[in-house]
């Protein structure tokens, strides 16, 4: 299995070598708009193997009364994807941390004019940017 493993690996990094010298991932990501983020904000590597900066930061780290924008959210729960889109919070979405409720374990959240309360595991999912205003 280890020997399996370490083939499909060797194959992998050959495959990416290939596609960088042949200039087919610089096309791709122009075609694409030079994309630094995917649809959930993981970043997305640069050809020369670098990473954008990020200045994201925890929601569940964010002080009371800090406005930021959701940059990302763990994709590893559907579920929480789900709860997330039914409240509207997505990419771009503009949160203010209203309070913490540190013995329910909850954070009060302003979006869109209106409170919602996320327990502390959907807001250590949310990675936000704070904003000036």
């Amino acid at each position: 299995m280890q020997r399996r493993l370490e083939h499909w690996v060797l194959r992998i990094d050959r495959l990416h070598d290939d596609l960088v010298r042949a200039g087919t991932l610089d096309r791709l990501a122009g075609r694409l708009g030079e994309p630094d983020h995917d649809p959930h904000g993981d970043p997305i590597p640069r050809s020369d193997g670098t990473l954008p900066d990020d200045d994201q930061l925890r929601l569940d780290t964010v002080d009371e009364g800090v406005r930021s924008r959701v940059a990302r959210v763990s994709d590893s729960d559907p579920e929480l994807l789900r709860q997330l889109d039914q409240l509207g919070i997505t990419i771009g979405t503009t949160l203010t941390v209203n309070r913490r409720h540190d013995v329910t374990g909850t954070i009060d959240v302003v979006h869109d004019g209106a409170s919602v309360a996320l327990d502390l595991t959907t807001a250590y999912a949310i990675r936000v940017v704070q904003t000036d205003s």
